[in-house]
């Protein structure tokens, strides 16, 4: 049986064509694979910083970014989750995916854990109704 091959343009191996992803041509399945995971952190690492430095709007807290979340000051407004599309909106390169990113991050506001948990509570959203503040 005959089978084809060809090279690799990141780790330079010669491979059969099954190794190759069909759509994105000439770069191999393990290597799309590193690059992905590169660019996943690449966009992790931007949005963990932009936490830290604007810190908690409520307190001011910002000494470590897994407790910084963002926060839809609308939650009705609110197109996509920052936190969970961030690197797929991010990695495409057309003009309309970073001005919708920015945009909806636009509509947030950063906030520790603790502040974003209690503010949840009293806007009611977890139980559809709107609660006071017990003092």
């Amino acid at each position: 049986m005959l089978t084809f091959c060809t090279t690799c343009n990141d780790c330079k191996k010669e491979m059969p064509l099954k190794d190759f992803n069909k759509k994105l041509g000439q770069v191999c399945k393990e290597c799309l694979s590193k690059r992905r995971s590169l660019k996943y952190e690449k966009y992790q690492s931007i949005l963990r910083r932009f936490k830290t430095v604007k810190g908690c709007k409520q307190c001011g807290w910002r000494e470590h970014f897994a407790g910084l979340e963002f926060n839809h000051r609308n939650p009705k407004e609110k197109k996509f989750q920052i936190a969970n599309r961030a690197e797929s909106i991010l990695a495409k390169r057309g003009c309309s995916s970073w001005l919708s990113f920015r945009e909806e991050l636009g509509k947030c506001d950063v906030l520790c854990s603790r502040c974003h948990s209690v503010l949840t509570w009293e806007q009611g959203h977890q139980r559809g109704a709107k609660v006071e503040r017990i003092s």
